[in-house]
């Protein structure tokens, strides 16, 4: 079988690990992987460390004609079975490949988020007839989809595909967090991995842990805080100052495989407002991580309140706080949650399982 996949997005992050991950675990299902991506893009220099996947650039933006041309060729060339479209630009570029060179091959669309808003015309794209399943993440997304996006004839179009894991590239990145920062073993330490954008909602994290220092009184623990940096990042260092808590955050920036550091850490923490994953989560509980998150995404899937985590409402920063303290004072129960949340996610979220299942999908289409 082979795959054509579109992504449009310059930047990396889950979504392309997303790719490289599912589309990698496909080669032992005799699944051949050819991706169109634009250039100059970090996925293109991450895919060129798998030789599996065959790299076929864009000379411009996806919306330029030039672009559609050279899908239209790359289809009568390689003759791929299905195009898997993984951004909101890919399915304009086949939208105008198709109206204007009649590509007549059948269309998977992954939904990995949702935005805050959708404009008319972009939910006429997703309804576009010629794409034959929309792959969801989350039963979250499956359910927005429903209610804001999608007409109700092509309901039927939905299915839910959550994120899977590589876990051989998992432990293949595990790397000693002491390399970049200074560690005091006698507390605990947290990591979040996010790029600082409104979705992310890092105001709630820096709210948590006011909470927890100058109201709840508990101070031994640090969090740490990885991605690209952004112009709400000097907003939230203005917080951190006004609250004092300088000594219990620290913002690293972006750093190229962050989760290989996971295993350094004693829990994972997430204050995102929407979410489509993230597969940061999942790396976390791949590694063994208890888990305290809000309430979006992938979460209600892969993280059991009282189990192998907490799970809060969107912005509650206080049940963040008492969730922290709670776990941070109790030994037996973050070792508890991590065997549970090794269990849930060698159950559900490996790549090879996110894989197979991919895969049917491509064959119940074709």
């Amino acid at each position: 079988m082979k795959i054509l996949h579109l992504n449009g997005h310059r930047p990396y992050g889950g979504n392309e690990q997303q790719l490289i991950d599912i589309a990698h675990a496909m080669n032992s299902l005799d699944v051949e992987n050819h991706v169109y991506l634009l250039p100059h893009g970090i996925l293109n220099e991450k895919l060129n460390e798998f030789p599996d996947f065959t790299i076929h650039q864009s000379p411009r933006k996806y919306k330029n004609r030039s672009s559609q041309k050279i899908l239209r060729n790359l289809v009568t060339q390689i003759k791929p079975d299905i195009i898997h479209l993984h951004t909101s630009n890919a399915i304009t570029l086949f939208y105008f490949a198709y109206l204007f060179h009649k590509l007549e091959i059948p269309v998977v669309m992954s939904k990995k988020g949702m935005s805050s808003s959708m404009s008319i015309l972009s939910k006429y794209k997703y309804n576009f007839h010629k794409i034959n399943v929309i792959s969801c993440i989350s039963t979250f997304i499956k359910e927005a989809m429903e209610k804001e996006v999608m007409f109700k004839k092509n309901h039927h179009k939905l299915h839910i595909i959550t994120d899977g894991i590589l876990r051989e590239r998992c432990e293949s990145q595990s790397a000693r967090v002491e390399d970049i920062i200074v560690k005091n073993s006698s507390s605990i330490h947290v990591v979040n991995i996010a790029n600082h954008n409104a979705a992310k909602d890092l105001e709630t994290l820096v709210k948590a842990i006011d909470y927890t220092v100058n109201h709840l009184g508990y101070k031994d623990f640090k969090v740490h805080q990885f991605g690209y940096r952004s112009k709400l990042t000097e907003q939230l260092n203005r917080q951190v100052v006004a609250y004092k808590i300088e000594d219990y955050i620290q913002f690293y920036g972006f750093m190229d495989n962050a989760s290989g550091y996971l295993p350094s850490f004693d829990i994972f923490m997430m204050s995102s407002e929407r979410e489509g994953g993230p597969s940061a989560v999942l790396e976390a509980m791949c590694h063994g991580l208890p888990v305290i998150s809000t309430n979006v995404g992938v979460i209600p899937d892969a993280v059991k309140n009282g189990i192998n985590g907490y799970v809060v409402p969107v912005k509650d920063f206080k049940k963040m706080a008492i969730s922290l303290v709670e776990l941070a004072n109790n030994s037996k129960l973050r070792e508890q949650f991590s065997e549970n949340t090794l269990d849930i996610f060698n159950s559900n979220f490996t790549a090879q399982q996110v894989a197979q299942q991919t895969y049917d999908l491509y064959k119940s289409i074709l």
